[in-house]
């Protein structure tokens, strides 16, 4: 497959002001490098100079060399309450060339009202994911059978809320541990959309809010899998902890 690449100018090249769409470019291309096992791939054009620039194969073979680190980041200035509100962040990190790159994008890492107050699981109560680390816990498979994304494969542990007063409360007693779907996905799949309310998109779910965003977390995610395999671990903190 033939993808278009960005067209910049010499200028903005040299000011690297252009920097994260090219990082996306080479992101993308390098997905597709692999899968049709190109000997190089383009990441941009430069405008009115006939200048096209490329990766070799020996260059982006050894790229993304450590697994990528993806870390949600829950906002404790909430203090519990129920916002219903994309106020939380899910950043993801790796190395190209020896080189760190970061990304944040805006994310709930709890559940919304519509299933804090009608849990999913009735007699157990909503589920909101335990702050930890949880290694291998996720793979790119279809959330719920429609599109791609990171679902979870292996335990996690959650707390259960059963009172339906829309605060999160987080007890210990209420701790379960297992495989409950709690899956790294989109909201809106409106292109350049982004969602405002958490509504029905999470049950406990950690779910990123833009599209645009989605679809940069998601090449990221699949330039990865070619490399490492399929398999991503997943840490969640708090903010009040940074």
């Amino acid at each position: 497959m033939t993808r278009k690449i960005p067209i910049i100018s010499l200028k903005d090249l040299e000011a690297k002001a252009k920097k994260p769409t090219m990082m996306k470019s080479l992101v993308i291309n390098i997905a597709d490098g692999i899968e049709d096992n190109l000997e190089s791939v383009n990441i941009a054009e430069i405008k009115n100079q006939d200048i096209i620039i490329s990766v070799p194969k020996t260059e982006w073979k050894g790229g993304l060399e450590n697994a990528v680190n993806i870390v949600g980041v829950r906002n404790s200035k909430t203090k519990g309450r129920v916002t219903n509100a994309f106020d939380d962040c899910i950043t993801i990190s790796y190395k190209i060339d020896g080189e760190w790159h970061f990304h944040c994008f805006d994310c709930t890492t709890d559940p919304g009202t519509s299933w804090m107050e009608n849990p999913w699981i009735k007699e157990k109560g909503c589920a909101i994911l335990k702050p930890g680390q949880y290694r291998g816990s996720h793979k790119l498979r279809l959330h719920s059978g429609k599109y791609l994304a990171l679902g979870q494969q292996r335990d996690v542990t959650v707390y259960r809320d059963n009172n339906r007063d829309l605060s999160y409360d987080l007890d210990e007693s209420t701790c379960d541990t297992g495989l409950f779907g709690i899956n790294i996905h989109r909201a809106t799949a409106k292109a350049g959309g982004k969602s405002i309310r958490i509504g029905k998109y999470s049950a406990g779910c950690q779910v990123i809010a833009d599209n645009d965003d989605w679809h940069t977390f998601l090449d990221i995610c699949q330039t990865a899998r070619e490399i490492h395999g399929n398999s991503f671990s997943y840490t969640l903190i708090e903010s009040k902890d940074i």
